[in-house]
């Protein structure tokens, strides 16, 4: 199931003025080649049906492709970066950590 979040909300200057941004991602194998778009905008449909008759444009990255053209820090489409344990949030850098 795909986790969407609408960062234009919070901050405005993301999006152009009367318009608004949504970004999507969903778990898949690292180093994946699937592309999820026809998935996510069937999801998207599903909870608000006629929504995507009203988006401008779409832009997609599969898990393979993440690393070399995003950040090396997503080695696989891993954009977490390393394990999501307890210890790794406290020590990487960041607000309280390394």
């Amino acid at each position: 199931m795909p986790a969407f979040q609408q960062p234009s909300v919070v901050d405005p200057s993301r999006a152009p003025t009367g318009k608004t941004v949504l970004w999507a991602h969903t778990h898949v194998p690292l180093g994946s080649e699937f592309d999820a778009t026809a998935m996510i905008s069937a999801a998207i449909e599903d909870y608000a049906s006629g929504l995507g008759d009203l988006i401008l444009a779409s832009t997609a990255a599969t898990a393979a492709r993440l690393g070399p053209t995003v950040s090396a820090n997503f080695a696989g489409g891993d954009f977490a970066s390393g394990a999501m344990t307890l210890r790794q949030l406290i020590t990487r850098d960041g607000p309280g950590g390394g």
